[in-house]
């Protein structure tokens, strides 16, 4: 990770921050494992799901890629299996009888705003400033995630996890290229190829594949064989 910070600052915070975001939902997670019994959890799934969200992030912050569509990519899958674990978290709860911390509680209200640890790009690289950020992030978050109540450890993962996820969507809201989605996975050594949606010529709304491969439009009626990938 030795790209230096050339990129604009935006852009930059936002891989740094949610790096640090999906390294300490990876790391709490891990910690949640002495509980797995107690809680009911499923620990290997919500740890491999965290872990593949975790390791798309770790791959846009190395690579920083100045494509949106590959940045699209690797955003939508860390979204995609971040969105699992929430579900497997969300679910050990309610299988306790107990429900997700309100966000107008005052535990989610006070760790919410804990995430938000001062975020210095002042020279040097990337996985540098990533590393700076996460120790203090960790520190800020501490009283939540070494809390001896499993439950609240819990909920305090929950939180950080929806807030990365909320974080992650945003930015994917602001990207102005669509992509069709493929694979989560691929070979270390093969970067993952984003392919632009094309626009429907009449009406403008997206194109969909048709069965002979072609780019269509419903609405219209209409192929586009200039489309063909």
């Amino acid at each position: 990770m030795s790209k230096t910070l050339t990129e604009s600052s935006s852009r930059a915070c936002f891989r740094v921050r949610c790096c640090a975001l999906g390294s300490i939902v990876q790391v709490s997670v891990l910690g949640l494992r002495k509980h797995s019994r107690e809680l009911g959890l499923n620990w290997e799934e919500l740890s491999n799901e965290t872990r593949a969200s975790w390791m798309s992030l770790v791959e846009m912050l190395e690579l920083a890629p100045d494509e949106t569509s590959v940045e699209k990519l690797l955003l939508e899958a860390a979204k995609s299996r971040l969105g699992v674990a929430l579900g497997t978290m969300e679910s050990c709860l309610a299988a306790r009888g107990r429900l997700p911390w309100s966000c107008q509680s005052k535990p989610y209200m006070r760790l919410a705003s804990a995430t938000y640890a001062p975020l210095s790009l002042d020279g040097g690289d990337l996985f540098s400033a990533y590393c700076l950020y996460f120790e203090s992030l960790r520190r800020r978050l501490s009283p939540w995630l070494d809390n001896e109540d499993p439950e609240v450890m819990l909920n305090s993962i929950l939180v950080i996890a929806r807030n990365e996820y909320q974080t992650l969507e945003r930015r994917l809201n602001e990207a102005q290229v669509e992509i069709t989605y493929i694979p989560l996975y691929s070979p270390p050594d093969v970067m993952r190829v984003a392919q632009q949606v094309p626009q429907c010529p009449l009406c403008g709304q997206l194109m969909e594949r048709d069965e002979d491969g072609d780019w269509s439009c419903e609405k219209c009626q209409i192929k586009d064989a200039s489309y063909l990938m």
